[in-house]
């Protein structure tokens, strides 16, 4: 099962923003981004943050692999590191945005 926003906000964070483009991660599409802001990890500083048992609980069963295999939190904090050197998260976004 999925774990509640309510849950993963004694490790994280919760803001009302919009927060950050997840989807600029590779392996981070519209589904992903909603499962994840909707248990409250809306920036790459809270995924960063994050552990890859805690993104796997969060995570419907058929994609729980998918956290390290694609490396969501190195990702993650490439992104924060970037933003902290002032360039913009779409330069350094790996993923193919062609679509």
């Amino acid at each position: 099962p999925a774990t509640s926003a309510d849950d993963i906000s004694e490790t994280h964070d919760i803001s009302d923003d919009d927060g950050d483009d997840l989807q600029l991660l590779v392996g981070i599409g519209p589904a992903i981004d909603e499962i994840l802001n909707g248990a409250g990890i809306r920036t790459y500083r809270q995924l960063a943050n994050s552990s890859a048992d805690s993104l796997r609980e969060i995570l419907p069963d058929i994609h729980d692999d998918r956290v390290e295999r694609e490396d969501w939190i190195g990702q993650a904090r490439a992104m924060v590191e970037a933003i902290g050197r002032g360039e913009d998260p779409h330069d350094v976004a790996r993923g193919d945005r062609s679509s």
